[in-house]
């Protein structure tokens, strides 16, 4: 079976993401304000709302920053990521397809995930090259060596 042709891919900040992460946001201090006017707070209650409030607008900007500065490549037999983020290679998990804007997680043997969002904006060009690789079968040869428990 063929694999899917190489790409390399811009990842990182994503302004749609950065929208969506904003509304999401807006809606949850939305509620968290309709509920203090209905309820009647205790001042500790009032600051552990407003604590995280203030935690999930921090989240939500780091979100919205993942993976920036770096590329995801595709060679036909691995995934590699490359730029400020430590360099190496796993198997490419898509998250979050919008189709526009995809949330892609690299799982790396021996090191934390990478987590990162390819937005068509960034390379309206090869964005389908990108896409057909993330969804394209994995060669037979490369599923078994990431397989967990094989050598």
């Amino acid at each position: 079976m063929r694999s899917a042709p190489s790409v390399i891919y811009p990842v990182g900040r994503s302004r749609l993401a950065g929208g969506l992460l904003l509304g999401l946001w807006l809606l949850g201090a939305g509620a968290a304000a309709a509920w203090c006017s209905q309820a009647a707070l205790a001042p500790w209650q009032g600051a552990l709302l407003a604590a995280a409030l203030a935690t999930a607008a921090g989240g939500a900007m780091r979100a919205a920053r993942l993976g920036a500065g770096m590329r995801l490549r595709w060679d036909g037999r691995e995934w590699r990521i490359e730029g400020r983020a430590a360099p190496g290679t796993g198997e490419a998990v898509v998250h979050l397809d919008f189709q526009s804007l995809l949330l892609v997680r690299l799982r790396r043997a021996g090191a934390p995930s990478a987590w990162m969002w390819a937005e068509r904006a960034a390379d309206p060009a090869r964005w389908p090259a990108l896409r057909r690789a993330l969804y394209a079968p994995v060669p037979i040869a490369a599923s078994a060596r990431s397989a967990p428990g094989r050598p």
